[in-house]
C-alpha cells in the first residue's frame, strides 16, 4: 500500500469517527432541572409535587391557551399587558441567571381545572416541555351557574446554566401524549 493511500485511509477513518461523535452529540437529550412556583408558599420550590389528575388530555384546546418564555423584564411586562397578574416573587426574578416558563389554560369556570409543567429536556437547540393538564371528570356547569372565573397557570424557572446550549432556541410545549401545543422561539444569552 502506498504512503498516500495510507494517509487517505487514516484521514477518512478520523472523519468517520468525528461524524459519528457529532451525530451522537446532536441527538443527546439533556434533562433540565427546574423549580416551580408555589402560590401557597409565595416562592419557587424544587420539591416534587403532586401530578395526579394530569392524566387526561384535552380533545379540543381552549382558545385562551397561553405559553410564554420570559427571558427579561420586557417579556414580563408584555405578559402583564395581556392581563396576567404576577406575584412579587416572580417580578423579582434575576434574568441574568434564570428564564421563566409560563403556561395557562386561559379562563375557565371551575377551580378544578389546572395545568402543570411535568418535565423539561433539551436536544440541540430544541427545548421540549411536557405539560400535564388537569380536567374535571364532569362539567362543573351542570352543578349550577358560577359567578367566578379562574385562570389556572403554572410558572417554572430554569437556570440558564442548566441549558446545554444557548443562542436561538425553540421551546416546544407538548401535552402528555407528545402532541405539540405551542412553539416559542427566543434568544437566550
Amino acid at each position: 500500500m502506498k504512503k498516500a493511500h495510507l494517509i487517505l485511509l487514516v484521514i477518512t477513518s478520523v472523519m468517520v469517527l468525528y461524524s459519528a461523535y457529532s451525530l451522537a452529540a446532536i441527538s443527546q437529550v439533556y434533562n433540565i432541572d427546574f423549580e416551580w412556583y408555589s402560590a401557597y408558599e409565595g416562592r419557587f420550590s424544587d420539591k416534587s409535587r403532586d401530578m395526579s389528575g394530569t392524566k387526561r388530555s384535552l380533545d379540543t384546546l381552549p382558545k385562551d391557551l397561553l405559553f410564554e418564555v420570559i427571558t427579561n423584564e420586557d417579556d414580563l411586562l408584555r405578559l402583564k399587558n395581556k392581563g396576567i397578574n404576577t406575584d412579587a416573587s416572580i417580578d423579582g426574578t434575576d434574568f441574568d441567571e434564570y428564564i421563566l416558563l409560563f403556561c395557562s389554560l386561559g379562563v375557565v369556570n371551575s377551580p378544578e381545572y389546572g395545568i402543570k409543567v411535568e418535565d423539561i429536556a433539551q436536544r440541540g437547540n430544541s427545548v421540549e416541555i411536557k405539560v400535564g393538564m388537569i380536567i374535571p371528570e364532569e362539567s362543573f356547569s351542570s352543578f349550577g351557574d358560577y359567578r367566578y372565573t379562574f385562570m389556572p397557570a403554572d410558572v417554572v424557572r430554569i437556570k440558564k446554566s442548566s441549558l446545554s446550549s444557548r443562542g436561538n432556541l425553540i421551546f416546544i410545549f407538548k401535552d402528555r401524549s407528545g402532541k405539540p401545543l405551542a412553539e416559542v422561539k427566543c434568544k437566550i444569552e
